[in-house]
């Protein structure tokens, strides 16, 4: 009887899927999970770039106001310097040579400073411009594996 079963379970298993409404259905749900696949990798995709986009805006958001830092210590420098000015103009000729020494010294230091921070921003800019090349490379290549994958 088992044997008679068995037999009958696999006969009525076999013509379950040549009907074609089991074929349409198997189809059916495999574009379903194709489709879906494909919408979980968009997503993915949108999410990394999204991501990688927020962090490069948090970058330059952090840079742009050091910049206004900078500036702003520049401009107090600069009011600096013409307060040592005004000092200069007062001061007998032997202090003269020693605030002229100090204010070379010091603007020397500050522009050295300022140079590397400003090579510094150049590379870290140029490090982001890399990385967003990168991450677009990454994502056309993610898609055109995916469109490979697809035609398949």
């Amino acid at each position: 009887v088992e044997g008679a079963i068995s037999r009958a379970r696999s006969r009525w298993l076999q013509d379950l899927t040549s009907l074609p409404e089991y074929k349409s259905s198997l189809q059916t749900e495999k574009d379903e999970w194709e489709r879906l696949q494909q919408q979980h990798v968009e997503e993915q995709v949108s999410s990394a770039v999204k991501t990688v986009e927020e962090r490069w805006q948090d970058t330059i958001r952090t840079k742009c106001a050091e910049l206004e830092q900078c500036n702003r210590r520049n401009g107090e420098l600069q009011e600096e310097v013409l307060s040592l000015s005004t000092r200069f103009e007062r001061s007998c000729q032997e202090q003269t040579a020693l605030v002229k020494a100090e204010l070379a010294a010091a603007r020397d230091a500050w522009i050295r400073d300022k140079q590397e921070e400003i090579e510094q921003k150049q590379k870290l800019q140029t490090v982001l411009e890399q990385n967003l090349k990168q991450t677009d490379k990454q994502k056309d290549t993610e898609l055109q594996k995916t469109l490979r994958e697809k035609e398949q």
